[in-house]
């Protein structure tokens, strides 16, 4: 008696077995032009998320960079009689002294002192707003820097500061006006031009010196300060929300080492009466 089992089972030939096992690996045009627009779909969708973190990636550095300038100039307070360093190094009228093209500023020398993890360049800043600084013990090499020490603290004591939770230490600039930032009155070299670097320091609409005794006009008076990375201000207007280094504006660090993110508008100078010093972020004491 025949069962199912006692039937001959039929294999598949040999070249039909290769031929299946062939057309299985290997994807064919039409699966080709659906994985690459599954892909573009991906790449589009993705790419206003790359942006975003990768901006919030920069502000959060910037931020570090700030506080370990904080950290760098309390060290070398502690050395200097609790004293901040001077801006740059200067001629008898301010003028920018040049090392080998490049000016000795507030970032040179506390350098020492900076941790290895961090910088005096905020990662969203462009070559052109780099300050290109001398290195204070090796002439071949270079301190890239993208924030500005506001004048009136060059060589203050520290106890002169009247309110260091809302007085401005160091603040983002851009150097000479790159990007349409806010540069009237571009620091000068010892040949009368402009230096080609400024963004080392935060000066004001009316100049880079206040002379408060021979000020006698309220037209005298600074409106507003200059070089922080605020873009497309360069006629003076600082818009609530005009561009800036960061979405939202710029670093700012305080005497007493804090740290906040300023809008364009926080540019004003504010001063009590005419010949008096300017008050609030930009206080003079």
């Amino acid at each position: 008696m025949n069962t199912p089992f006692d039937e001959p089972r039929q294999e598949a030939a040999p070249e039909e077995a290769v031929e299946e096992r062939q057309g299985s690996a290997y994807l064919t045009k039409k699966d080709l032009r659906a994985i690459g627009v599954v892909l573009a779909v991906l790449f589009v969708l993705m790419t206003p998320i790359y942006i975003v973190l990768k901006r919030q990636a920069q502000k959060a550095e910037c931020a570090m960079n700030c506080k370990s300038i904080q950290g760098a100039m309390l060290l070398y307070m502690e050395v200097w009689d609790n004293q901040f360093p001077p801006a740059y190094a200067s001629g008898p009228r301010g003028e920018v002294l040049l090392f080998d093209g490049k000016p000795f500023t507030w970032a040179s020398t506390i350098n020492e002192y900076m941790s290895k993890r961090a910088k005096f360049r905020c990662p969203a800043a462009s070559a052109e707003e780099l300050v290109i600084a001398a290195h204070p013990y090796e002439s071949d090499q270079q301190v890239p820097m993208s924030y500005g020490m506001y004048l009136p603290r060059s060589t203050a004591a520290l106890s002169s500061i009247s309110d260091p939770a809302r007085s401005v230490l160091i603040a983002e600039t851009s150097n000479r006006g790159a990007r349409g930032t806010y540069d009237p009155h571009p620091l000068l070299g010892l040949d009368g031009k402009p230096a080609p670097y400024d963004g080392f320091a935060v000066g004001w609409d009316t100049g880079n010196r206040i002379d408060w005794y021979n000020t006698t006009q309220s037209s005298d008076m600074p409106k507003a300060v200059t070089r922080l990375a605020f873009y497309n201000t360069a006629s003076g207007d600082f818009q609530a929300r005009g561009a800036s280094r960061h979405d939202g504006g710029i670093h700012v660090l305080f005497v007493d080492g804090h740290i906040e993110t300023v809008p364009p508008t926080a540019a004003a100078a504010r001063y009590l009466d005419v010949g008096g010093d300017l008050t609030g972020l930009w206080s003079t004491r």
